[in-house]
């Protein structure tokens, strides 16, 4: 006998003695008391000591309930009900009370249905087809009315019919479209931006933002583009000299156009003799034309540099004179100095170069003369030397700039042109000079 607990144990026991029992928690006799009494009768006990399940109609569960108040003792059938669109599991609402408790678990769940999906209103967009429903795992189209597109930027998109519904959710929001092509140019390959993204334009060449810049940005808003990008030709109005003329003559000057100053007899120029007509204005500023001008008493003093030219005690308005640096510092400026009313100008500057060059590099057909270091300054140079047959064509000597060999080629005398030979081009008034 299992499930059970005796009042008292006086075995062996004589026929027709008693014995009391009761079941432990969740069982009960027979008799569904607490205790039950069994008679020893031809050497077994009537009835059997023997505990049975009861079982709670009470449980909680999902979408169902049962419908009794009552215990229910093990062996017996009660019904279940399942609430409105609900659907006993395994279309079974009886179930059976075991020692193991009810049996099978109450269950109610949606009835297997096929579903589908209806055509939903896309804001600012429409699908393509005219289907009122689409089967599971169908795809659709639809296209984003102008001025709005999906996240990804795309005009037209595809969404697909789930069991949950169409992903991805059909979606159309505000964008604004890459403005078309005018008089400026965009440095991005997007086509399609987004509330808050910025556009950078620039305007081409000749032409300019109002505010006399060339380059702006404009952010896309709700609404659209804040404004609408343009540029407008640029233009410079006729410069004034006064004591002097301008050629050519015009009311105004379309961009890269280029004016020539004369000043008046008994006047000289101070400044350009020309200027070009740019987005900022006139470059370089117009001159002035002086009835006097002042000479330059002295040469000028440049750190790490000399000057070099014509010796002379005073020099005049518009002499010209040359600039070099020491070894191991470079010219930045212009090489050429010109005497200006009174003061040299521009005046460039010698800055050291900490950069130094190795040994000189070998040439095909030719070598270096007396290489006797390993190491070169800014400016320290190398002659080089061509073998028979072969003529030296560019920079001889080499010369170490800025970390570098500038050096020369050999090649056969046939090869080289006579306008080629020992060429070395005379470079002036240039920004940076070595």
């Amino acid at each position: 006998m299992t499930d059970y607990l005796e009042y008292y144990k006086p075995f062996p026991i004589r026929e027709g003695q008693t014995i009391d029992f009761h079941c432990d928690h969740g069982f009960v006799p027979a008799n569904q008391q607490t205790w039950q009494r069994a008679t020893c009768i031809n050497s077994r006990y009537v009835p059997e000591p023997k505990c049975f399940k009861i079982c709670d109609p009470s449980i909680r569960f999902d979408h169902g309930r049962i419908n009794y108040r009552y215990y229910i003792l093990e062996g017996n059938n009660i019904t279940f009900v399942c609430d409105t669109g609900y659907s006993p599991a395994n279309q079974r609402s009886i179930i059976t009370c075991t020692k193991k408790g009810w049996s099978p678990a109450p269950e109610c769940i949606l009835p297997a249905v096929e579903r589908t999906c209806k055509t939903i209103s896309v804001s600012h967009g429409y699908f393509e087809s005219q289907q009122q429903s689409f089967q599971i795992n169908a795809k659709a189209k639809y296209n984003c009315h102008n001025g709005y597109s999906t996240s990804k930027g795309e005009t037209q998109a595809e969404t697909q019919c789930l069991t949950e519904g169409w992903s991805p959710e059909p979606e159309c929001i505000k964008t604004c479209l890459k403005p078309p092509g005018g008089d400026f140019i965009f440095n991005t390959t997007k086509s399609v931006f987004f509330p808050g993204d910025k556009l950078h334009y620039e305007c081409k060449e000749g032409f300019q933002i109002t505010n006399n810049t060339i380059d702006d940005t404009v952010t896309c808003t709700e609404k659209g583009w804040e404004f609408t990008p343009s540029c407008v030709s640029v233009v410079c109005k006729t410069p004034v000299l006064e004591n002097g003329t301008i050629n050519p003559r015009e009311d105004i000057f379309q961009h890269n156009m280029v004016v020539r100053f004369n000043c008046n007899e008994g006047f000289t120029r101070v400044g350009s003799e020309s200027a070009q007509c740019y987005h900022f204005g006139w470059s370089p500023q117009p001159p002035i034309c002086k009835e006097n001008v002042k000479p330059c008493p002295a040469l000028p003093i440049i750190s790490h540099g000399r000057v070099t030219g014509e010796s002379k005690a005073v020099f005049q308005h518009g002499d010209l004179l040359e600039v070099h640096c020491e070894i191991s510092f470079a010219l930045y400026g212009s090489k050429i100095i010109e005497c200006v009313d009174g003061e040299w100008a521009p005046l460039p500057s010698c800055v050291e170069e900490v950069r130094t060059c190795g040994s000189p590099p070998t040439i095909k057909n030719g070598f270096f003369v007396n290489a006797e270091s390993s190491t070169y300054r800014h400016g320290d140079t190398m002659e080089y030397r061509c073998q028979q047959q072969s003529i030296i064509i560019g920079t001889n000597p080499a010369k170490c700039l800025h970390g570098q060999w500038e050096i020369p080629s050999c090649v056969g005398k046939l090869e080289a042109e006579p306008s080629e030979m020992n060429f070395r081009p005379v470079l002036e008034y240039i920004s940076i000079y070595y």
